[in-house]
């Protein structure tokens, strides 16, 4: 894991230096334009910058954070019932079908682990949305969070109307992150954090055998 967060810092720096390098060609004209025609240009220069800067970030992600699986692949759609099998635990995940994906999430609609996240002061609902590519066994991930706002559990729960990419690159591994975690669990074993439904995912995904690669979207 560190190793792929020194790959990714330097990805990141080797991208702001190309980004500082693309200005240099503004200090040779800024003599020979007038203020405004290099304010405009500059401006140009901006917007261009920015709508490159997301998609550049994900494609460093989605290549350096791949994880292969481990154990024999399970065909997709037992996969996803071994997934959806979290709905029947009493722990506070759920897992949503949304179209061809799946969304994982805390599960606000129960009353005894909704008091209990409203107690923990959570202000914003993290989704882990999973993509599944049955041709290369692979799942494509992407970290999303909304605003909550627990007014009386459960049944006055807003969320945001809108979600928002939140890269989430903190994971823990091994053995015991799989959804089995969630047997038997208790309230003190959830501090509420976005760990605590990625790991566990994406640990029982890999070992069914599918391979894992992080998304910015």
């Amino acid at each position: 894991m560190v190793k792929r967060y020194l790959y990714t810092s330097g990805a990141f720096f080797f991208l702001l230096l190309i980004y500082i390098f693309s200005l240099v060609p503004f200090f040779f004209i800024r003599k020979v334009l007038s203020h405004d025609q290099y304010i405009l240009i500059l401006s140009g220069w901006a917007v261009v910058a920015l709508l490159c800067l997301l998609p550049a970030m994900s494609l460093i992600i989605r290549h350096i954070w791949f994880f292969k699986g481990t154990g024999k692949t399970l065909e997709m759609e037992a996969m996803r019932q071994k997934l959806f099998s979290i709905n029947a635990m009493d722990c506070p995940v759920q897992v949503i079908k949304k179209k061809r994906s799946l969304i994982v999430t805390w599960n606000h609609s129960d009353w005894k682990w909704c008091d209990y996240m409203s107690c923990a002061g959570m202000k914003t609902l993290y989704e882990l949305c999973l993509h599944f590519e049955p041709a290369t066994n692979t799942v494509n991930i992407s970290d999303k969070i909304r605003s909550v706002y627990f007014i009386v559990c459960p049944d006055e729960v807003k969320t945001g109307l809108f979600s928002w990419p939140r890269p989430l690159l903190n994971l823990y591994t091994g053995e015991k992150w799989t959804i089995e975690k969630y047997i038997d669990c208790i309230p003190p074993d959830f501090s509420f954090t976005p760990q605590e439904i990625k790991s566990p995912v994406l640990g029982t995904l890999r070992k069914h055998g599918w391979n894992i690669r992080f998304h910015y979207f």
